[in-house]
């Protein structure tokens, strides 16, 4: 599954005859909605520029600048600094997104038929800053996206982090705590769904705990990502969120999923020292890389942001 990280500028600008005149770029702030473009034909919609600043690249100069106007997606994970126009009759922006990732910049007018802009990205940037040149055939209210495509959908990588991490702790801490085998790990999931005949199934019933694992693992990583679509401090505060989600799960899984299901409930109540142990690694190796994966894939584009050039 493909996920695309997205911004979308609303960068007002009006632009003079004389070429290379940093006059010739004008800012329009407001809110998505609240303020038009008097400059334009057709009236653009304008965005707001962040406070904030992107963190610094220890290969490029400081991006704390008061001068600069910096916009981003909701959730941090692209930036643009519209630096201003250029010798050509251009302009250079300056975008920062994840290392290693594959910029694009498209941009279309809003107003009236065009060409589409011409985007130059050099192949030069192997850090998180990434320069650009845009060239826009017309005048005009233009949207201008950058988008950043991930090929793995979180949930996957949440699912198999965890489906990985996870079962391996349990390896060890079974193993610490009983000298349990990893067979026998692998078939008590499996008798969730079988009861205590798992225990007799060999090497079949434990393919099909290791399967029944990954399912809950992928489940996990579903709902998380689910819920951080509406609330937005599971992407912004993903440690802390991460650490929560953790205990969170190995409570719903010792409180609901295991009562309902067929596993055999000895009549013993598990050591304090065990207990404590499974919900650190419910902390560690379930929640935290779930949310670090969502936070990893997040997307969620920005306002668009049309541009007024003149």
């Amino acid at each position: 599954m493909k996920v695309v990280a997205s911004l979308a500028l609303i960068v007002p600008l009006t632009l003079h005859a004389g070429l290379g005149s940093p006059e010739g770029l004008r800012y329009v702030l407001g809110a998505p909605g609240l303020r038009y473009v008097p400059q334009a034909a057709t009236p653009c919609e304008a965005t707001k520029p962040v406070q904030d600043r992107p963190p610094d690249d220890p290969h490029a100069s400081s991006f704390q600048s008061p001068g600069g106007i910096w916009y981003a997606n909701r959730d941090r994970t692209l930036w643009a600094w519209w630096w201003g126009r250029t010798s050509t009759g251009g302009y250079k922006v300056l975008w920062v997104r994840p290392v290693g990732s594959e910029l694009k910049v498209e941009g279309r007018r809003l107003d009236a038929p065009a060409d589409p802009l011409t985007a130059r990205i050099p192949d030069l940037y192997p850090w998180t800053y990434q320069a650009s040149g845009l060239s826009f055939p017309a005048e005009g209210c233009w949207r201008v996206e950058a988008t950043d495509p991930v090929t793995t959908h979180p949930i996957v990588v949440g699912g198999v982090a965890v489906g990985i991490l996870d079962i391996l702790a349990a390896f060890a801490v079974r193993y610490a705590f009983t000298r349990g085998a990893p067979t026998r790990v692998l078939q008590g999931i499996a008798s969730g769904l079988l009861g205590p005949a798992a225990f007799n199934g060999g090497v079949a019933t434990a393919l099909l705990g290791l399967a029944l694992h990954f399912v809950i693992a992928f489940g996990a990583a579903a709902v998380y990502f689910a819920v951080s679509r509406r609330w937005r401090f599971l992407v912004r505060h993903a440690i802390v969120s991460g650490v929560v989600y953790g205990v969170i799960v190995h409570w719903v899984m010792n409180t609901v999923v295991l009562p309902l299901s067929r596993l055999p409930m000895g009549p013993r109540t598990p050591p304090v020292s065990f207990t404590l142990t499974m919900i650190v690694v419910h902390m560690l190796f379930v929640g935290l890389p779930i949310a670090l994966a969502v936070k990893w894939g997040e997307r969620a584009p920005a306002p668009y942001v049309p541009q007024n050039v003149r």
